[in-house]
């Protein structure tokens, strides 16, 4: 939103496309990487919470969230997702 916004009030330098088909395209990719933080912000929280509290099953699905969007990025980048793996690692 913020880079949005100056985007926006800047007069020249544009970071976003001015297009609707290139635009949409970043809007995409901004909403797929809101998603994936937000799953391992939530993953993350709920993995700290005390034993007992916390749901083994919520953390597994946050991270099948995280796992299938960087599959799909990296798809969609051109790439496999062993290409990650070595920036990617969980926590054990």
């Amino acid at each position: 939103m913020i880079v949005e916004y100056i985007d926006n009030a800047a007069p020249n330098n544009k970071l976003f496309p001015a297009s609707n088909r290139e635009r949409t395209e970043v809007k995409r990719w901004e909403a797929l990487a809101d998603g994936l933080c937000d799953a391992a912000v939530s993953a993350l929280l709920e993995s700290r919470r005390p034993e007992g509290q916390k749901s083994g099953d919520w953390i597994l699905r946050q991270r099948g969230k995280i796992e299938r969007s960087l599959a799909f990025m990296a798809k969609e980048l051109g790439r496999t997702l062993t290409a990650w793996a070595p920036i990617f690692r969980w926590p054990t």
